[in-house]
């Protein structure tokens, strides 16, 4: 049973079109954003001096921004492209990861990021399910939904793995804890 099911989710893989599978990608880079930030953003803003209640403002923020934006996006998601919906949140992501290891530890501007970043998630999330159903016949659509999940909580999990092990690595050689995790992230 369990093979016949694997078997069926390759197949339905192999025959995804090339928009499909770029999405895919995509996702599975997002995934791997994700997990750096959400395992060890913590542990870098404690390494720059902010204490735990100022770390868990900025956390929540990303919560807030998920929550504020999830109607909002479905909205958007109605009036653009998915995939370019997709295209650009990523890219606002990217960036907000990149600002959130770049930018001073002010706990209210790493708050409005850490917004930002989680509202952009959200978008990409919103925008998955109108590009999928677009792009992919009835036949697919289920096998596509679970690859999709699949391969960005893989993603999560290894990157995860991955920047605490960077980073370990890193502060051994930069003699900084700091250091080895902006690096890592």
């Amino acid at each position: 049973m369990l093979l016949d099911g694997v078997s069926r989710l390759l197949r339905a893989a192999r025959g995804f079109r090339p928009d499909t599978r770029r999405f895919l990608a995509g996702m599975f880079l997002m995934g791997l954003g994700r997990g750096a930030m959400d395992v060890h953003l913590n542990l870098y803003l404690r390494s720059r001096g902010l204490d735990e209640a100022a770390i868990g403002r900025i956390l929540s923020a990303g919560s807030a921004g998920v929550v504020a934006v999830s109607l909002p996006a479905a909205l958007l998601a109605d009036r653009i492209r998915a995939g370019r919906l997709f295209l650009l949140s990523a890219a606002g992501f990217a960036l907000g990861l990149g600002l959130l290891v770049l930018a001073p530890p002010e706990p209210l501007l790493l708050s409005a990021i850490h917004f930002g970043v989680g509202a952009l998630f959200t978008v990409h999330w919103v925008a998955e399910g109108p590009f999928f159903l677009q792009s992919e016949g009835p036949g697919s659509r289920t096998e596509l939904f679970g690859i999709a999940h699949a391969l960005e909580t893989v993603a999560t999990i290894l990157t995860a793995w991955g920047t605490g092990a960077l980073a370990e690595a890193l502060a051994a050689r930069l003699g900084s804890e700091s250091d080895g995790l902006r690096w890592a992230l």
